[in-house]
């Protein structure tokens, strides 16, 4: 008979959640095949790499710190190409 008592405690349907008056400040998320359109790229070189510095696309990385690349010093194809490169890790810059 407890059992039953505590199956009828537990069977409460997950809707009935307490509703909270908080604003939600999160950006409704963008629809699909929304574009980013960053302003620089961050670029590093992975700590796995042998050497200390890498050079790849004319600029020059390190392990310890990231190269920042406005987007109007890269041609759109060495960005590809940067991207591709398993040594380096990439991270677009957007503006808010």
């Amino acid at each position: 008979m407890q059992d039953n008592a505590q199956k009828k405690e537990n069977d409460k349907p997950l809707d009935d959640v307490p509703k909270t008056n908080e604003k939600n400040d999160t950006p409704p998320p963008q629809p699909e095949g929304h574009v980013i359109e960053p302003i620089a790229y961050a670029v590093k070189l992975r700590s796995i790499h042998p050497q200390a510095s890498y050079g790849r696309a004319g600029f020059r990385f390190i392990k310890s710190e990231e190269t920042v690349i406005n987007v109007t010093d890269i041609e759109p194809d060495k960005v590809i190409l940067l991207a591709e490169d398993p040594w380096l890790e990439l991270v677009p810059i957007c503006e808010e």
